[in-house]
């Protein structure tokens, strides 16, 4: 596990999250960031819009790297919450989120625990794999989609769809 958010994730998700067609609005982008800055402490580069950036993609960038991990984790899944981006683009947020909590859910500050001890028919593992038939799941991190999997032989990190 990484302690920290990769680079590259980072820009994949300020292109996502700040799209010029179906991504956030420049104002929507400042409003979060500078939110969360000023609830703790950190400096941001880009407080207020219009932005001194070239686009609102790279303000987004440039915002999130301002923050620690936990912080980046926390703000990018909230960014995929937001009403509008949820609205403009489904899939796009539904991906992105996926892979967020599958490859750095271990950043989330408060990990929410959900029971499930039921037979699931499929669970998709780091997003892709299939597996059928597995038992005992608790759910682990956010929003109620990656948890801990077992059957009687193995144990994995699942990400339910």
């Amino acid at each position: 596990m990484q302690d920290r958010i990769d680079q590259m994730f980072i820009k994949y998700a300020a292109d996502v999250l700040g799209d010029t067609s179906i991504g956030l609005s420049g104002s929507e982008i400042v409003a979060v960031t500078t939110g969360y800055a000023v609830e703790h402490g950190v400096s941001i580069p880009h407080q207020e819009y219009p932005f001194e950036a070239g686009n609102k993609r790279t303000a987004l960038r440039e915002n999130l790297r301002a923050f620690p991990p936990s912080l980046q984790f926390e703000i990018i899944l909230a960014l995929c919450d937001h009403r509008q981006v949820v609205v403009r683009n489904p899939e796009g947020v539904r991906k992105l989120k996926l892979q967020l909590l599958t490859w750095y859910g271990h950043l989330a500050s408060q990990p929410c625990s959900v029971r499930s001890a039921r037979k699931l028919s499929t669970i998709h593992v780091t997003g892709w794999s299939h597996f059928q038939k597995f038992r005992n799941c608790t759910i682990t991190h956010w929003k109620s989609i990656v948890g801990e999997c077992s059957n009687e032989t193995s144990s994995m990190t699942c990400v339910y769809l």
